[in-house]
């Protein structure tokens, strides 16, 4: 992985703020499966954020957040969405 530069650094960060604040972070689910039984036996949450032109990788805006202090709001998305949908 490249470590980041600053003007990198600043694009992530403003990018997942304004995923933030637009709403655009979504999870899609994959399945997980077992092969011993031939059936899906979990899923895999994967974030992203919607509309990205820019085509930020998850690494890219995830490590941003981290060091931005912007993960907390993610995780409390990414828990939220993720007990929603088990509730369907």
């Amino acid at each position: 992985m490249k470590p980041l530069t600053v003007s990198r650094d600043a694009r992530g960060v403003a990018r997942v703020r304004s995923a933030l604040e637009n709403k655009q972070l979504r999870l899609h689910y994959q399945p997980i499966i077992c092969l011993d039984q031939l059936r899906a036996c979990g899923a895999e949450a994967l974030l992203r954020i919607e509309g990205d032109a820019a085509g930020t990788s998850p690494t890219e805006f995830l490590q941003a957040a981290e060091e931005s202090g912007l993960m907390t709001p993610v995780g409390d998305f990414v828990v939220e969405t993720g007990l929603l949908a088990c509730r369907l």
